[in-house]
């Protein structure tokens, strides 16, 4: 992989993480907004991290995309699919750089991330993404390409998109 995608704005790029990536994807993570709006707002440490960045890239089952927007020389993010090729579902989580946050790159970088993954895993037919309550932005994100509200959690709700 390794492409623009036209659908984007400006000249934005998107391809597969690689292990370069892990600085940049470790501190996305631990920045203090990121925190806030994750599941889990805990403080990660450098080693955990590692350990759980190699994990990903080794597992078959782990679609894991990064964004650049080569225009203006931007890391935009992160988009992260949880497969389950037994069920054909995925869990999709973004983590956006906190220099690429409210410059309206969530919803391209999703819906380049879904177009990515439809071609290359055909037996995915249903998505789902776990927001936090108070996490606005992702809400609307994820409900402005086409998500919709399938569980009310406690602390998180669960949004779903077919394929």
């Amino acid at each position: 992989m390794g492409k623009e995608s036209s659908k984007l704005k400006s000249k934005v790029f998107v391809r597969h993480v690689k292990e370069a990536d892990c600085d940049d994807i470790f501190i996305w993570r631990n920045n203090e907004t990121t925190r806030n709006m994750s599941l889990s707002s805990d403080i990660l440490l450098y080693e955990e991290h590692m350990k759980w960045f190699k994990k990903i890239l080794a597992d078959p089952n782990e679609v894991f995309l990064f964004f650049e927007d080569s225009l203006v020389k931007l890391k935009l993010g992160i988009v992260r699919f949880e497969l389950n090729m037994d069920k054909g579902t995925g869990l999709v989580s973004i983590n956006l750089s906190p220099e690429s946050r409210g410059k309206s790159y969530a919803k391209p970088c999703l819906n380049a991330a879904i177009k990515e993954l439809r071609m290359n895993f055909h037996s995915c037919h249903t998505l789902f993404a776990e927001i936090k309550n108070d996490n606005i932005p992702s809400l609307r994100s994820f409900e402005g390409i086409g998500f919709k509200l399938d569980k009310n959690g406690n602390d998180f709700l669960t949004y779903k998109l077919k394929l």
